[in-house]
């Protein structure tokens, strides 16, 4: 049932808190008087500046999206592929919101999201597609951002491998290459993907401990959600805490990109569990 559309009172601009009768827009007590302030006609210049704030806010959010996509992402004339080499959508077709792209060698290469993240997550060093030759840094940087972003704002995402096996080891194949990027040269997925539940739990608590040390705040995101997964172990299968497990320590390293500071923490606990 809608709100009240009236004023509380003539001194009041606060919108009335009480339901609104049968099919009409006022509650009982305004449609019995003479006279009613529309909370609408009362706050409509407020309004208008609000809706031209949040107008502002939005098309900043798209531009930093944008920018994390890459060059051609609204002018496709000097890009150097055609299509993407899954979907084979061309490439003056392709959504600007699915895009991404990124210079080598003064040649600049495009694909649609989805493809090139479940490209990039299948090794520690992903490579371009066409020319085998490893992404840099800042394009791996720009896929995770853009991906925590999707994640964020609900948008769709890429779809992972349909085995046990080749999910998990996607999903620490970015944890490691997010630990890479931060400095960790001599992390390999395979000293973590056999990780079993009782070394996972160890890991979640022993990051959890550092964090305290260091936010000394219980409420923090991070420090609740090894919280979450320390309460998790007790009920879940090994196998379905594994993937739990990777998926969130995958969350929380895309989410703190360039923090080293948290990656030295992980990397702490992973080596002590």
């Amino acid at each position: 049932m809608p709100r009240c559309a009236a004023v509380k009172n003539k001194k009041s601009e606060l919108q009335c808190s009480a339901k609104a009768i049968g099919t009409l827009t006022l509650c009982g007590r305004h449609a019995k008087a003479k006279s009613v302030a529309l909370w609408a006609v009362v706050n409509a210049t407020k309004i208008g500046r609000i809706a031209r704030f949040q107008a502002l806010i939005r098309g900043w959010l798209v531009r930093k999206y944008l920018t994390l996509c890459g060059p051609g992402v609204l002018c496709r004339k000097g890009v150097s592929n055609d299509e993407d080499v899954v979907t084979c959508e061309e490439k003056e077709r392709q959504y600007p919101m699915d895009y991404f792209s990124f210079d080598e060698n003064g040649k600049v290469w495009w694909f649609d999201f989805g493809t090139i993240w479940a490209w990039g997550s299948r090794s520690l060093a992903p490579t371009n597609p066409y020319t085998k030759v490893p992404l840099s840094i800042d394009a791996r940087r720009r896929l995770r951002a853009i991906w925590a972003c999707r994640r964020r704002h609900k948008m769709s995402m890429p779809s992972e491998q349909d085995t046990f096996q080749e999910r998990l080891v996607c999903r620490w194949n970015v944890i490691c290459q997010t630990l890479v990027d931060n400095g960790f040269v001599d992390v390999e997925p395979r000293m973590f993907v056999r990780f079993g539940k009782l070394q996972l739990i160890t890991a979640f608590r022993f990051l959890r401990d550092d964090l305290r040390t260091s936010r000394r705040d219980p409420l923090d995101p991070q420090i609740m959600r090894c919280n979450r997964m320390i309460n998790l172990c007790y009920n879940a299968e090994t196998k379905s805490y594994m993937l739990q497990s990777a998926f969130m320590l995958m969350l929380m390293v895309v989410e703190h990109g360039d923090c080293y500071p948290f990656h030295f923490m992980l990397m702490s606990a992973l080596y002590r569990c």
